[in-house]
């Protein structure tokens, strides 16, 4: 067994301990919340991270009245950020007719800025369809598994916090 496999599985062995009493589970609720406000997606409520339209543009619903983000959109709620994310990519499909995980991501993750071969390789893989597999996103199901995908490579690990309740929320608002 490799090493980082040892000392994760000891980590995750002294978390489930320590969870268990109150102080455990205080310590470990405090540094989950430490780390998911470190990520700028999970802290601005904008798991996708939707960028702030360089015109101004309209607002989005639940989207905060105060503007400490100057890049990204913030939004009141996680269930109104996921609602941002699946509007967006509904749009890519019936305004732009794209159909594929490689026609959205290369929209939504432009190369330029991102890696965009990897993010396509990665949603694709998560969502278990073939990059150039065309997929629905007015099915609520294809929807959640590739909203799931885009935030866990927007945000990371933390991204798994978000709770499958919410995204279905913000699906159904959408």
């Amino acid at each position: 067994m490799r090493t980082h496999y040892v000392v994760a599985l000891v980590l995750a062995l002294a978390l489930l301990v320590a969870s268990r009493t109150e102080k455990g589970a205080a310590v470990i609720a405090s540094g989950v919340d430490s780390v998911a406000k470190a990520v700028r997606g999970i802290r601005n409520n904008n798991p996708g991270n939707i960028r702030e339209n360089a015109s101004g543009g309209d607002s989005w619903r639940g989207e905060r009245a105060t503007n400490d983000d100057a890049s990204f959109e913030e939004f009141e709620t996680m269930r109104d950020g996921v609602r941002a994310s699946a509007v967006v990519f509904r749009n890519y499909q019936r305004k732009y007719g794209l159909r594929t995980i490689s026609q959205l991501i290369s929209r939504w993750a432009p190369p330029t800025e991102n890696n965009t071969t990897a993010y396509i390789a990665h949603v694709a893989y998560r969502v278990n369809v073939g990059a150039e597999a065309a997929i629905d996103l007015y099915h609520v199901d294809t929807l959640y598994a590739f909203l799931r995908a885009v935030f866990r490579e927007e945000c990371g690990a933390p991204a798994e916090l978000i709770p499958a309740a919410t995204i279905y929320d913000g699906i159904a608002l959408a």
